[in-house]
């Protein structure tokens, strides 16, 4: 076993200077990564693609061992999704990726994401699977003009409640209303 993988992983915010580190993180993992699974082609276009910095309209976070960023997830909140996941070629199989996802699932359940989604790449989505997403549609982006095939998959975060829960809170509720009005009914009638 590798010394590296016996130090405490710490998931943190990213820092706009991490933001070199995070791209080189992206382009390392998909070159090594996702060759078995890509064309030379649509590799290309997805490594000229992911060259450059990540949006900031992203909530994203870096995973540190010995203070060197290993790994980073990020969050688009308004699309009730998961923008990136990677992990350091060097720094696989020692659970960061699902850390990082976890951290990801947290802060999307603190905007009241119910379902988290993800469009993931032909590589990551046994991952995704493995940690509980569901794969709903095979699927394809266009990058630089190429297509690239991906799958679409997608996590209740939030349980949904069934009818007779809904029913009791409204019950509930209604039972609640009823006792207030009482209530006030009897001081306004005491003024």
């Amino acid at each position: 076993m590798n010394h590296s993988s016996l130090q405490p992983i710490l998931i943190r915010l990213a820092e706009v200077a991490d933001a070199e580190r995070i791209v080189q993180i992206q382009y390392q993992a998909l070159q090594t990564q996702c060759a078995k699974d890509y064309t030379q082609q649509q590799l290309n276009a997805l490594l000229e693609d992911k060259s450059r910095k990540r949006s900031w309209n992203e909530t994203i976070f870096v995973a540190e061992i010995n203070n060197e960023i290993v790994g980073f997830a990020a969050l688009l909140q308004a699309l009730s999704s998961i923008g990136a996941a990677y992990v350091d070629p060097n720094f696989t199989r020692r659970g960061i990726g699902t850390k990082l996802l976890a951290e990801v699932e947290r802060e999307a359940m603190l905007y009241n994401i119910k379902i988290l989604g993800v469009m993931s790449s032909l590589t990551a989505c046994p991952f995704y699977e493995a940690n509980g997403y569901d794969a709903i549609a095979e699927s394809s982006i266009r990058v630089r003009g190429v297509q690239v095939p991906c799958i679409a998959l997608k996590k209740r975060l939030i349980p949904q409640t069934s009818v007779g829960e809904r029913i009791y809170h409204l019950f509930v509720l209604f039972v609640l209303t009823l006792l207030l009005f009482s209530i006030f009914s009897t001081i306004l009638l005491r003024l």
